[in-house]
């Protein structure tokens, strides 16, 4: 039996909840957990498919096979990845500003975004306490926050917040990718430019062998990809269902689940497929700066398993 992983986060229910009410069906043991988590289990090879953080798939694209057309994005704010600053962005040269571990593609979109267009080279740090702890911090004049914390409090007296998926669209015109569905596969380097094609688009493109690693093939990701085109179809239908499964899983408002519901895509475009590229050219040319690491070892205790359908 297959093991996939799927972020357990709000935005992965338009994928998941087809799976967990029983709606579509796909024989797997799904594993819930962060993206740092997921990252880290489909790295070594514990997950057969995943989704991954889009900055562990461009890192490493030669051990991945991407699964398009499916993705979490946005092409403009995404509400749930945000900076939060007291001073203007020109003066956090040099600051200190605290960042999650859970997401490394939040913390890599600050660093490309403070160096490449702000022209900054702030000071990174991993926190794990609370927004309203690192607000209080005098010596961190700005934090990052991602996911429902973030949605729970889109401003904090004082400071200025700013929308990381909106500033890259202002800096690029260009949408963006935060998680990607992915394989692991060390057979094969896997070009991103060369997956967004008209088969893509029909949930069938796999590209290379029959068997992309020793325990998928071709066919079972072929497979899957339908599943999750089914899996969103039914999403799309059942909204309502899709905003109260948010709602009881957050505790955020409706008004909030509902706006937040309208920012983010399950499925790129080919501006999506640009500004993946754009992302990944920009992480290959940074020289200054320093991404903090991932949640250490042992956050996988987060991961959730569960066989057949999710629950």
């Amino acid at each position: 039996m297959l093991k996939i992983g799927i972020i357990d986060y709000i935005n992965a229910l338009p994928f998941l909840a087809a799976f967990k009410s029983g709606a579509v069906s796909f024989p797997a043991q799904f594993v819930l957990g962060a993206p740092s988590a997921l990252n880290r289990a489909l790295r070594r090879g514990d997950l057969d498919i995943s989704m991954i953080s889009s900055a562990e798939f461009l890192h490493m694209p030669q051990r991945y096979a991407l699964i398009p057309p499916y993705c979490i994005g946005a092409s403009d704010k995404v509400m749930s990845v945000a900076l939060y600053t007291r001073l203007p962005l020109k003066e956090l040269d040099g600051a200190l500003v605290a960042v999650t571990g859970q997401s490394s593609t939040s913390v890599e979109l600050l660093r490309l975004l403070c160096t490449h267009y702000w022209k900054i080279n702030p000071h990174f740090t991993i926190f794990s306490g609370n927004a309203i702890d690192i607000a209080k911090l005098p010596a961190c004049p700005a934090f990052l926050l991602i996911g429902d914390e973030c949605l729970q409090n889109p401003h904090f007296p004082g400071y200025t917040t700013v929308d990381l998926a909106q500033a890259w669209h202002l800096a690029t015109g260009l949408s963006f990718v935060f998680a990607v569905f992915a394989a692991n596969s060390a057979e094969r380097a896997v070009h991103i430019a060369e997956n967004l094609t008209d088969d893509s688009q029909k949930n069938t493109s796999v590209l290379g062998s029959e068997r992309i690693s020793s325990q998928v093939t071709k066919a079972e990701l072929a497979e899957f990809s339908h599943a999750l085109g089914q899996a969103l179809d039914w999403a799309k239908k059942n909204p309502a269902l899709i905003h109260q499964m948010a709602i009881e899983k957050s505790r955020l408002s409706p008004e909030i689940i509902s706006a937040y519901f309208q920012v983010l895509q399950h499925t790129m475009t080919p501006q999506h497929m640009q500004g993946l590229e754009k992302f990944r050219a920009l992480s290959s040319m940074h020289t200054t700066g320093q991404i903090p690491p991932e949640e250490p070892e042992g956050s996988e205790k987060q991961l959730e398993h569960r066989n057949g359908h999710v629950h």
